[in-house]
């Protein structure tokens, strides 16, 4: 039994709606010269959102699998959306987490090469260093 209603729900011809069409209606709307929207415009939106969601999930999970992991985490869709062309409009919105060593580290060596070039420069956000024209440092 269960069989045949699996097969009944694949050869369905009206997909379940996962998106909730006033939703996607309402969004498609916030484009400022966009008065109306048809039926048909944010169901074709709402099926294109669920079929991209669906891809980066995919691609998420191979890279959960890649790490012996069952379960998706943040990480792996920040890394599928940062190595797939397609999902290159959503790199600042899912960014790859950076810990905060590596900030620290950065500033650092951003300190480093400004102190050499004879910039201003923070250390440690806290306190910022000025060179001198003579080579002097003044500290504030």
């Amino acid at each position: 039994m269960a069989t045949h209603d699996f097969q009944e729900a694949e050869t369905s011809h009206a997909p379940a709606e996962v998106l909730p069409l006033n939703r996607i209606k309402k969004l498609m709307k916030e484009e400022a010269d966009v008065k109306a929207v048809a039926a048909d415009a944010s169901y074709a939106a709402a099926r294109a959102t669920e079929f991209l969601i669906e891809a980066m999930a995919a691609r998420a999970f191979q890279v959960t699998l890649a790490e012996n992991r069952d379960t998706i985490s943040y990480g792996d869709v920040a890394t599928s959306v940062s190595q797939w062309a397609a999902t290159e409009f959503l790199r600042d919105i899912v960014p790859q987490r950076v810990p905060l060593s590596e900030i620290i580290k950065r500033l650092r060596t951003s300190n480093e090469q400004s102190q050499a070039a004879g910039n201003g420069e923070v250390i440690d956000g806290k306190d910022e260093v000025m060179h001198t024209p003579n080579g002097g440092i003044v500290q504030s």
